[in-house]
């Protein structure tokens, strides 16, 4: 992957907030990718793996957070997606996301790779007690799976990300700090 030009403070905060504003429709756009059964399989795991992160409350990012508790969620779905073009995906739904990985490499240079390298391996990560192959192969635990996104939806409120009078390299530098931990409590970084 060519370098980037690191994204100021400001912009990331407001690359974050696009993404917070989206979340409920990137989720459903994801969700509805897995209806295309042409996507292949190695794409599949990828797509279901960052929608099964969505719903792990024992994310990177608390969900109290104002605004930036979804923002790894929302990093997380924009990152499988561009894997999952990589491994084949034509969704254009997956593609739009997935072209948003560049502006994620830009906000965060130093932990990219590590992020590219945790993304990959949700596929082995179980959430709710289901595994991506389970919810991959069994139409009851797919269904289970499809009413907790829904409901995610549902239950998502946007906020604005609070970056109050710390400013936004203070919130930039929290939310590096927060990546770092997840990424190391995840034997990755």
């Amino acid at each position: 992957m060519l370098p980037c030009r690191p994204m100021k403070p400001e912009d990331t905060i407001a690359t974050l907030q696009r993404y917070v504003d989206a979340y409920t429709s990137d989720i459903a756009a994801a969700q509805a990718a897995l209806g295309d059964e042409s996507l292949p399989v190695p794409a599949r795991r990828l797509v279901v793996g960052a929608l099964n992160y969505v719903l792990d409350s024992l994310d990177m990012f608390p969900d109290h957070y104002k605004g930036l508790g979804v923002a790894d969620d929302a990093m997380v779905l924009r990152l499988g997606a561009a894997q999952a073009v990589a491994a084949g995906a034509q969704n254009p739904d997956l593609a739009r996301l997935g072209a948003d990985a560049a502006e994620i490499r830009a906000m965060l240079p130093d932990l990219a790779d590590a992020l590219d390298k945790f993304v990959a391996a949700l596929g082995e990560r179980t959430v709710r007690g289901r595994t991506v192959d389970q919810i991959i192969d069994s139409k009851d635990v797919r269904v289970m799976f499809e009413g907790d996104l829904g409901r995610e939806i549902k239950r998502h409120q946007p906020s604005q990300i609070e970056v109050g009078s710390l400013g936004a390299q203070a919130v930039v530098k929290e939310m590096e700090k927060m990546l770092r931990s997840g990424l190391k409590k995840a034997g990755i970084g």
